[in-house]
């Protein structure tokens, strides 16, 4: 059930608004495993600035990638979902398949998904996290950024 929500939240809609500033810090758990639920899923809160104002709310995202990488290796993310709900505004979109979850050892990775904005801006984000397997539940932080396309 908790993957078909998060599929209803990400389809993604057509905007043909002008490009979206984005720069903040995310923090937050992983809700799911890949191997549970067809894609590793993430939860949480952000805050930073959106279009040039400060802004808090909350982000998700939901990516698929390959078989998880051994220490020092990585692996590919082939696809996904995101948003997040700002005040009174929520933006969201796809996961493009250039990023990658890094196995950095003692039960870390760092997930890089590119993120495209397909409903409630446009452009791109660069989401860098760090999931630290080690304690229960999961925990992330890290930074989402504008990038140039």
């Amino acid at each position: 059930m908790l993957v078909a929500l998060v599929a209803l939240l990400g389809v993604p809609g057509t905007s043909h608004a002008a490009s979206t500033s984005v720069a903040g810090t995310v923090g937050g758990l992983e809700l799911c495993p890949q191997f549970v639920c067809g894609a590793a899923i993430f939860v949480g809160a952000f805050e930073g600035a959106v279009d040039g104002a400060d802004e808090t709310g909350g982000w998700w995202v939901a990516v698929r990638h390959n078989e998880l990488p051994g220490p020092g290796e990585s692996a590919l993310i082939t696809d996904g979902t995101w948003g997040m709900t700002l005040d009174g505004r929520t933006v969201r979109g796809g996961v493009v398949t250039s990023g990658t979850i890094t196995n950095i050892g003692n039960d870390a990775f760092v997930v890089v998904p590119r993120l495209a904005i397909r409903s409630g801006g446009a452009g791109s984000l660069s989401l860098s996290i760090l999931l630290d397997h080690a304690p229960f539940p999961p925990r992330v932080r890290g930074s989402v950024a504008t990038i140039a396309d």
